[in-house]
């Protein structure tokens, strides 16, 4: 599997931390950088089920995400329009 930068800390927690209850508390020793890989150590169907577990993690992070910028959109808005020198309310 092809995992962004982005990814990699939800990658890291699920498969190498045992981190999540449907993988389970294992861990997953992956080849460090530079590493030539042959196989996988684990199956098709764990890593499926490991792929699914690190987008829903990156979807709650997302959804989180959104929810506290629109809730607080007004205040972003004045740090967004207030010169630098003066003080935020």
């Amino acid at each position: 599997m092809y995992c962004s930068d982005s990814a990699l800390p939800y990658m890291s927690q699920v498969s190498q931390l045992g981190m999540n209850d449907r993988v389970g508390n294992v861990s997953f020793e992956m080849p460090q950088s530079g590493d030539m890989v042959v196989t996988k150590p684990y199956s098709e169907q764990t890593a499926q089920i490991i792929d699914e577990e690190v987008r829903t993690l990156i979807k709650a992070a997302y959804d989180s995400t959104f929810k506290l910028l629109t809730e607080h959109k007004a205040d972003i808005e004045k740090v967004r329009t207030c010169p630098l020198s003066s003080p935020i309310d």
